[in-house]
């Protein structure tokens, strides 16, 4: 179309008429600004545009376009003020479109923008505990957030791990993460290289060994006894500490299990909800089906051992529950040491070493996994079927129907538990 000083009423009419028939859009040049126009599109779209070559480079230099805004939401008034900066930019030597490149650069190489497509590329391949790393990184590397990942160093993560480990916390994780998450930054050419490439933990001394292998601990059987009491008047959280007991499952495994993971004989764990990020069955004994058979069919929630504050989520309040737990049963432990109750038992009760680890899912050597097929299924039945019985024997007496020898029906998936 022909360049004429733009109007309101101009551009409304060459809407109306529409594009040229064949044509995939029309432009409608501003004869008061030089390369600034509107460019009519077939969709019926319209986006101001400013068309321009940087300074001294003359005719020859390619041409470059910048786009202003689109039609009618940037008026003509607001678009021609726009193009009025930029073609003063210009003037002065400046190009607007490098320094715009330059900044989507920027944000595309901000810590959050980085990470986001760093889960974006997790959830692609699949990996295993996508939410828990991205939390590991979020929270760890959040002190860094307006920072772009190339100008993040060595030296700052090393202060953030070492903060984690003067507060008493582990910074393996955020070690492990970081570097991982840097190795993608580099392949993605967001860094030049890994700074966290080779970066390990210290040597532990023989003090920190010590504590590592003295950490968690397993329940004598008094104290079990405690515990398994003292669990049963905290709903839900004391079926999950009973199970944890029984099955050996971590907390996690147990927290987020579905009644469509049941079956008559196991429960099965989906290698997405797995630690190791492999699927894997634990048998499911007489005891630990009457603790699950106890537990009620919320509407709308798939989990059995769902939160009672919002239905339809997974329990949570680890640490109060913990807590309270502690105190009623007068016995110091963690969650965790159920998973060592339960496997230590194995050990005391004489289960073999091999059936036992296949329990902890701890045999994961690469030429196991490829050429060793036998999951040992009978002798994992016997295993916890052994564990149940001495729990049983240890908690008899003490007025407790989760220990009846009479096995209670499980309740049909889907159906409401009377």
């Amino acid at each position: 179309m022909a360049k004429a000083k733009l109007t309101e009423a101009q551009i409304r009419a060459a809407v109306k008429a529409g594009i040229p028939v064949g044509s995939s859009h029309a432009m409608l040049w501003d004869i008061e600004l030089p390369g600034f126009g509107l460019k009519l599109r077939a969709t019926g779209s319209s986006s101001w545009l400013l068309t321009y070559r940087p300074k001294g480079q003359g005719r020859k230099a390619t041409a470059r376009t910048l786009t202003l805004g689109s039609w009618p939401a940037v008026t003509l008034d607001a678009a021609r003020t726009a193009a009025r900066m930029h073609l003063g930019a210009i003037a002065q030597g400046k190009d607007p479109a490098v320094d715009i490149q330059a900044e989507r650069n920027r944000e595309r190489n901000l810590l959050p923008a980085a990470l986001t497509a760093y889960e974006q590329d997790l959830d692609r391949r699949r990996i295993v505990n996508v939410k828990t790393q991205m939390s590991t990184l979020r929270r760890g590397l959040a002190s860094l957030a307006g920072r772009e990942v190339h100008t993040i160093k060595l030296v700052d993560i090393v202060k953030l791990i070492d903060a984690l480990r003067t507060a008493g916390q582990k910074g393996d994780d955020l070690r492990k993460h970081t570097r991982s998450f840097l190795g993608w930054a580099e392949r993605a050419g967001l860094v030049p290289h890994n700074v966290m490439a080779g970066a390990v933990m210290p040597r532990q001394s023989r003090a920190e060994m010590i504590e590592e292998e003295e950490h968690g601990r397993a329940l004598s059987d008094e104290e079990l006894a405690k515990v398994w009491v003292a669990a049963g008047t905290m709903k839900p959280f004391g079926a999950i500490v009973r199970m944890g007991l029984v099955t050996g499952m971590r907390r996690g495994e147990l927290a987020a299990l579905k009644w469509t993971d049941i079956s008559e004989d196991r429960i099965t764990i989906a290698a997405a909800g797995a630690k190791t990020g492999r699927k894997h069955q634990v048998p499911l004994t007489a005891l630990a089906k009457t603790i699950i058979s106890t537990q009620p069919h919320q509407a709308g929630s798939p989990f059995v051992f769902g939160s009672l504050r919002k239905v339809g989520t997974k329990f949570s309040g680890w640490s109060k529950s913990g807590a309270a737990l502690v105190k009623a049963a007068g016995v110091k432990m963690t969650t965790h040491d159920c998973r060592r109750t339960c496997r230590t038992l194995m050990s005391r009760l004489g289960v073999e070493e091999g059936v036992a680890e296949l329990k902890q899912r701890a045999c994961d050597a690469l030429l196991s996994r490829l050429y060793n097929k036998d999951d040992a299924w009978p002798g994992r039945v016997a295993a916890f079927d052994l564990v149940s019985e001495h729990i049983a024997k240890v908690v008899a007496g003490l007025g407790d129907s989760a220990v009846s020898s009479a096995v209670v029906p499980m309740p049909k998936r889907g159906r409401k538990a009377s």
